[in-house]
């Protein structure tokens, strides 16, 4: 877990092709309003059905977006997160539905413990959201969507089988009768991992203790007629699996036990003048880690972290041209754990936000909160910004947020023990972003997207050694990080599909903690991250062939070291007859000079297998 806060901003990428989004498509993560791609002020990404059901799991999908990066430390059920823009993974909110998944331990989450299945849609925004969705927020947030009320009745079933014998079972049944939804989602998937990876000094190894078993279950039940809204949902997860520790500290007996419960109950109004939305949540997550050498079965360590949230957002409706908003959310959260013992945070928040359409080609979205938080203090965070659509095939996008993350229960608490101790002066982390963004459909199927963006960092929190050598979080100065992001989507011509995304990285420390790191690059951002793809058919009867390229990434703070570029292929061959899909994907990793890879050290120290095949049949009814 130390090693996903200092090093989680790695860049892991799979190039595939990615669904095209349609400027007319509604997304609900960039404001509280639900509104058209086309006139959202903030920056979406929106992973649909087709995209998921092509993707073994959740961190498969979220790479095909433009400028995300999933840092993973193995193969199957390995500890993952998301980078977005640059920021850390613990500066990117993961929520269900709205709600917020992140714990207060390590302000993280882990992906390998949410599968896919009875997921319909997940959308991106990426800049400062803290305004909307408060701490964590800062590059962005991931909004995963459950399949609640589904457009019809279906059983799905889908079975793969992988390499490095690996298998993965997930079904799900939803149905619609009109005024209720049903959804219910079971899934299972095992590996026993111990793929070949390159040492360093060249040497073709084996990963060993490198198992893994997962179990979850997905289910939820709605209501709805023409005034009224409820529905519940719970996602609950078991897993078991071998920590096979970094090269240099193997782990070859070590394990975990992980599991998680998420409850989520919401109601809402809407009326002509007043729409009222109230939201229930209960995250609980569990751990135990142990080893037959440094941490007896008999005295594991363990983190449990429980979130407890309750939120109303009231929407007024009658105001001509415009439709603000209020909310108000009170959050608990609770972490007892081996290292830190048992702490609690109380974060009471209000934000408005108002939603301004003089013109039906003109939106202006300004949201403003006030965070109180138990621990560290009072914040305020805002964003306003302007989507102009003059003509028909162009959009005009602006926009200025401010963001921040809290400190984690361990930045603040950890013990003085084992060389190192927590800092409870430790002052939240904040960000001002610019964003300038242009959306085009010049020609008929096509879309391209250009953003450029620019964030301030400020008391960027890291762990360095004192005096006595004893490592401690501080506080320290800044960092700047900028960036272009282009993406393409086209259909020349029936049954043919194009579509590109990149993301050009240029950032900035601007603190000497470590000693002769200032004026440096951050490390772990590569320079640029590249996908292309070219698609050959339509719905689930396909061809596709995807490129993408991962720049230079530094990994010693003064960049006198780093990792180079490489490249990775992605081939996807999946036909339906009928209510039967089989399929097969196939992912090779190259070096920058095009040599095959049969590993890739993405992260300096944890291997990750250079080449995978998955193979599948899905059964729809």
């Amino acid at each position: 877990m130390c090693a996903f806060l200092l090093l989680g901003t790695t860049y892991s990428v799979s190039a595939s092709f990615g669904a095209s989004l349609s400027m007319n498509e509604i997304v609900v993560t960039g404001e509280r309003v639900p509104s058209t791609y086309e006139l959202t002020p903030s920056s979406i990404s929106v992973i649909t059905s087709s995209t998921i059901e092509n993707s073994p799991t959740l961190t498969d999908a979220l790479s095909r977006s433009t400028d995300t990066a999933i840092p993973s430390y193995g193969w199957m059920g390995a500890l993952s997160g998301i980078s977005i823009r640059g920021a850390n993974t613990s500066q990117s909110g993961v929520m269900l539905d709205g709600i917020r998944l992140n714990n207060a331990e390590l302000s993280g989450i882990d992906l390998s413990t949410i599968p896919l299945s009875g997921i319909s849609s997940i959308e991106i925004a990426r800049g400062g959201a803290s305004a909307l969705y408060g701490e964590s927020a800062m590059g962005g947030v991931v909004n995963i969507m459950p399949d609640v009320f589904p457009e019809k009745d279906a059983v799905h079933i889908k079975a793969m089988t992988g390499s490095f014998e690996s298998y993965h079972i997930d079904a799900s049944a939803k149905a619609n009768t009109g005024r209720f939804g049903f959804l219910i989602s079971p899934g299972y998937e095992a590996s026993k991992g111990n793929y070949p990876y390159t040492d360093n000094n060249g040497n073709i190894r084996i990963r060993q203790n490198d198992d893994y078993k997962g179990a979850w279950i997905l289910a939820g039940m709605g209501f709805s007629d023409d005034n009224n809204s409820a529905y519940f949902i719970t996602h609950l997860y078991t897993s078991d699996k071998g920590v096979p520790g970094a090269l240099g500290m193997p782990s070859p007996q070590a394990r975990e036990h992980d599991s998680h419960g998420i409850y989520i109950m919401q109601y809402r109004h809407m009326s002509k003048t007043l729409s009222v939305k109230t939201s229930l949540s209960h995250v609980n997550e569990k751990s135990l880690y142990f080893d037959n050498i440094y941490v007896p079965i008999s005295n594991p360590s363990r983190f449990d972290d429980t979130n407890n949230e309750a939120s109303t957002v009231i929407f007024f409706n009658s105001v001509p041209y415009n439709t603000p908003s209020l909310a108000i959310d009170a959050l608990s959260q609770q972490a007892v754990s081996t290292s830190i013992g048992s702490h609690t945070r109380v974060t009471g928040s209000m934000g408005i936000e108002d939603r301004l359409t003089p013109l039906t080609w003109v939106a202006i979205v300004g949201d403003a909160a006030y965070q109180s938080i138990s621990d560290t203090g009072n914040v305020s965070t805002y964003s306003i910004g302007a989507a102009v659509k003059p003509v028909s095939w162009m959009t005009l996008k602006t926009r200025l947020s401010t963001a921040f993350r809290a400190p984690s229960l361990d930045d603040l608490y950890w013990p003085d023990a084992a060389g190192a101790r927590g800092n409870p002066y430790l002052k939240p982390e904040t960000k001002t972003g610019y964003e300038l963004g242009l959306l085009l459909s010049p020609l008929t199927n096509t879309t391209v997207e250009i953003n450029g963006f620019y964030d301030r960092y400020k008391n960027l929190i890291q762990w360095s050694p004192s005096a006595n050598n004893i490592w401690i979080p501080q506080n320290v100065s800044g960092a700047v990080i900028k960036g272009i992001e282009l993406s393409v989507n086209t259909v020349p011509v029936h049954p043919l599909t194009i579509s590109g995304n990149m993301g050009m990285l240029s950032t900035l420390n601007l603190s000497d903690n470590p000693s002769g790191s200032y004026g440096e690059a951050l490390i772990y951002r590569p320079d640029i991250v590249a996908n292309t793809s070219v698609k050959i058919g339509e719905d689930n009867r396909y061809v596709s062939l995807g490129i993408g390229y991962t720049g230079e990434r530094y990994i010693i703070p003064t960049n006198s070291q780093s990792l180079p570029g490489f490249y990775n292929i992605n081939a996807t061959f999946s036909y339906e007859i009928k209510w039967l899909r089989p399929f097969i994907t196939l992912t090779q990793y190259f070096s920058n000079t095009f040599n095959p890879l049969t590993s890739y050290q993405y992260i300096s120290g944890y291997p990750l297998p250079g080449r995978y095949v998955w193979a599948g049949v899905e059964v729809h009814l």
